[in-house]
């Protein structure tokens, strides 16, 4: 039998075919890093753990080639700095390993993108939710390839990713509003509301994306118990019973009790019983 590579075809076997497929499933590479970014050689990325090192002068990237694969990533440099996973597309997506994380990534060709391990890369996309802050809860970091928006005007954890804020009006009737600018959201240029500084909750409704104030239901009022109907009177005149003067009036008291549930609570709106908890939502 004979063929291009007699007597070769073993060497060429294990070198192009068997030696890719143990550093895929196992092989580590030791990476040191310093103060310059690193572009992954294409036998550099064929390892299956990345053991990053070394003392950080600066910010550095590590560039994966625009492959579809993942990756065990551990970060044990030390320094003031970052390390900042991405491929060599422009404009993916990137993650930010902090020190002493050892995490799996998804790489897709264009975007690095961090095992769900971290349940903030869980999230989907345009979902807004509280966190309780108030109470011990931590908000989504904002160092990594995802990123939220808290729906708060004028908040400090919104820098660089919301522009043209507005706010009018004034409590309950207020409008607050302001434009997602982030390269890579699927979101970017869209106006949204600030939920946390108008007071707004969700509703189903249609159609999608209507905005209402709080409301009253319309109603009546029927006469006191036991009595038929009211007496009511023109504009300046008055209406006699029984002998005496009835004066028009134009409102009538406050609320009061009816006898069996309490006293009403009255307020600037119409409200449901709740707590003020702050909204987030993710962006990309």
């Amino acid at each position: 039998m004979t063929g291009e590579d007699n007597g070769t075809w073993g060497d060429n076997l294990n070198n192009n075919v068997f030696s890719i497929v143990d550093n895929a499933m196992g092989r580590v590479l030791s990476l040191p890093l310093a103060g310059a970014d690193v572009t992954l050689t294409t036998t550099q990325s064929q390892n299956n753990f990345i053991d990053l090192s070394g003392t950080l002068s600066a910010n550095v990237n590590v560039i994966f080639p625009q492959i579809g694969r993942t990756y065990f990533v551990r970060n044990g440099t030390t320094g003031a700095f970052t390390v900042t996973l991405k491929t060599s597309a422009v404009g993916g997506a990137t993650v930010a390993i902090s020190q002493g994380d050892a995490l799996f990534f998804v790489l897709n060709g264009t975007d690095v993108v961090q095992e769900t391990n971290d349940p903030w890369w869980a999230m989907p996309i345009g979902v807004p939710f509280p966190i309780m802050t108030h109470k011990g809860a931590t908000e989504p970091p904002t160092t990594k390839g995802y990123r939220y928006v808290k729906l708060t005007a004028a908040d400090a954890y919104n820098t660089g990713v919301l522009t043209s804020e507005t706010v009018s009006g004034s409590a309950p009737l207020v409008i607050a509003t302001a434009v997602v600018s982030l390269a890579g959201s699927p979101m970017n240029g869209q106006t949204i509301n600030l939920w946390n500084t108008e007071g707004r909750s969700p509703r189903p409704n249609l159609p999608i994306g209507t905005l209402q104030m709080d409301a009253f239901q319309g109603h009546a009022h029927a006469p006191p118990s036991g009595q038929v109907g009211f007496i009511t009177s023109g504009p300046g005149g008055s209406a006699l019973v029984g002998g005496s003067t009835v004066a028009a009036l134009a409102a009538t008291g406050g609320p009061v009790s009816d006898g069996t549930n309490g006293t009403p609570r009255v307020g600037i709106e119409t409200r449901v019983k709740n707590e003020a908890v702050p909204y987030y939502m993710r962006i990309k």
